[in-house]
């Protein structure tokens, strides 16, 4: 089976390096500042980045600006606190390299007057060097002044991680090393370019939640500094405040009360128009009465017994929709886990499924993270055996609160089983009992930052780990290997567009896993048959609307549609 994928106010005085030759920028209020960077900019869906610290900071100030970008979102879905400027240029994962190839695009869209560039801590996990990390960020300064001669370039010497568990230190020091000699060389009367010094003082043991990534106190450390940095360029004093009052109140702005009212009786007919205006808000209980038009691609007829299709779930109703077509309509299952004590918001819970007793079919349960004030509970699996009146049929304890499920036959014996991907390390552990106790197996695979997933990507009867590496173009990495040991990908395919969500399923029956890419944007899911193949999509189709979670499986034994609704084709 297939995985899903998944501020204590600390003020500190900002530590500035100025370039000589600094002059307020030129533009008029309102300023457009442009955060920019990887996850230390974008933040995941449970936390809201130093951005809300800094526009609190801003707005307690009195200052004019607008944070611009091309997104709102955070890794994994929406900011827990969106009571912000939330527009911003963070993506999860990225190298220097991977910003400069969109930077021009971006820039020429937001028009910026102020980019607070936090670049290149992806680029030292990863073996880049120094050096060629150094240049890259002086070509992303370069593209953003063909944009905006007068842009203001705040450029960060990165924040410190945990060294115990990514031994990269040596080139993040190098790297910072160089940033002001780069600034003083690339710095002008007309667009200066600034060092703001987010290593020093920074406090791994405290202010950092994962090894990596900042917590509240983090956050409001790199905030206060970007607001020193910043106010000289909106007209003010380079003093830094000291009230930002930032508090970690998940206030879950998606109820519960989203869909509650879409009792959808069976008057919409979807009709096989085959466009993306399908918002496919249809996601009751109601069956649909399809007239579909389509005609069918080779890949939607040649369908085995039993192929795996689409169910997603929804957060802010706490319910899975799983459907037994891989087709645009409405969901035959729909169930809800509160009964099985699933609390998204409190204990940032993620669903899983999975044939945990071997019937053949896939039944639905949680992976509990941790409670979000304290990470009480995390690594806590609770699974049913039913998708009807789902009960705690197996309760066990595998992994920390920052790890990622995974699910899979990984001995071959028919029936599901767990893992954990831990995206901080690329760790990844294994066991072929649903019972607390320590992994059969523990594997090395990936990037941090990665997404852990599995399948039967070799269709020899069982299931093995893979990883999907976001990013301008989107990889997934899979290794047919169960073992205790660090491995190599067996096939790495380029698949899906950045923010697509992955998971996998076996889409025509023919007993391999296939992958998938769910488009929160549009509801759009593709899916590809051949784990290993490239270019266009077997079949696409709408399903879902944006912050659902897709997945595939067996939720019923059930005779496959003669035909599909597609969606317009998507080539990696």
């Amino acid at each position: 089976m297939r995985n899903w994928r998944w501020l204590v106010a600390v003020v500190l005085t900002a530590v500035i390096l100025l370039a000589p030759g600094r002059q307020a920028t030129k533009a008029a209020p309102p300023y457009k500042i442009m955060p920019l960077g990887d996850s230390i900019t974008q933040a995941d869906s449970e936390h809201n980045s130093y951005r809300r610290v800094l526009w609190q900071l801003l707005t307690q100030g009195s200052y004019s600006v607008e944070f611009v970008g091309s997104t709102q979102s955070h890794y994994f879905g929406p900011a827990p606190n969106p009571d912000f400027d939330l527009d911003h240029e963070g993506h999860w994962g990225y190298r220097a390299d991977q910003i400069l190839a969109s930077i021009s695009t971006w820039a020429m869209a937001a028009q910026p007057d102020i980019v607070l560039m936090h670049v290149g801590s992806n680029d030292t996990f990863q073996g880049e060097t120094a050096s060629s990390t150094i240049s890259e960020v002086g070509q992303i300064i370069d593209a953003l002044r063909v944009v905006n001669p007068n842009v203001v370039i705040l450029l960060a010497q990165v924040m410190p991680h945990d060294a115990t568990i990514y031994p990269s230190f040596p080139t993040v020091n190098a790297y910072n090393a160089l940033i002001p000699d780069l600034a003083t060389s690339k710095t002008s009367a007309q667009s200066p370019v600034v060092v703001v010094d987010m290593f020093s003082g920074f406090d791994v043991a405290t202010m950092i939640y994962d090894g990596i990534h900042p917590n509240l106190s983090g956050e409001t450390l790199l905030a206060n500094r970007w607001y020193a940095a910043l106010i000289p360029f909106l007209g003010g004093s380079p003093t830094p405040t000291n009230t930002a009052t930032a508090t970690n109140t998940l206030t879950a702005t998606p109820t519960a009360t989203a869909t509650a009212t879409e009792t959808a009786t069976p008057t919409l007919t979807a009709t096989a128009t085959a466009s993306a205006t399908h918002t496919a808000t249809n996601t009751p209980t109601a069956t649909l009465t399809m007239t579909p038009s389509a005609t069918p691609t080779a890949s939607a007829t040649a369908v085995a017994l039993r192929p795996e299709t689409i169910g997603i779930y929804r957060p802010s109703t706490n319910t899975f929709y799983l459907r037994n077509s891989n087709s645009t309509g409405f969901a035959d299952i729909t169930l809800s886990l509160v009964s099985l004590g699933m609390d998204p918001v409190n204990f940032r819970d993620v669903p899983v499924v999975g044939d945990w007793n071997g019937d053949g079919i896939d039944t639905v349960g949680f992976y509990r993270r941790g409670r979000v004030s304290d990470n009480a509970g995390a690594g806590l699996f609770v699974l049913s055996n039913s998708n009807i009146s789902p009960q705690a049929d197996y309760s066990f304890i595998l992994g920390n609160p920052s790890d990622t499920p995974l699910v899979g036959d990984w001995d071959g014996n028919g029936t599901d089983s767990v893992g954990v991907f831990r995206p901080t390390n690329g760790l990844i552990y294994i066991k072929n009992n649903l019972t607390t106790g320590f992994a059969d197996f523990t594997m090395v695979l990936g990037n941090p930052g990665d997404i852990g997933i599995a399948g039967d990507w070799d269709n020899d009867g069982k299931d093995s780990p893979g990883v999907y590496r976001p990013g301008a173009a989107p990889q997934f990495y899979l290794t047919n290997q169960v073992c205790n040991c660090v491995v190599a990908s067996d096939y790495n395919v380029t698949f899906g567009d950045p923010g697509d969500q992955p998971f996998t399923g076996d889409w025509n029956g023919d007993g391999r896993t296939g992958i998938g890419v769910y488009r929160t944007s549009n509801g759009i899911t593709y899916l590809r048959n051949d784990p290993t193949s490239t270019g266009f999509s077997d079949f696409n189709f709408v399903y879902g609307v944006n912050g659902d979670f897709a997945f595939g499986g067996v939720w019923q034994v059930t005779t496959p549609p003669s035909q599909i609704e597609i969606a317009p084709s998507f080539q990696p």
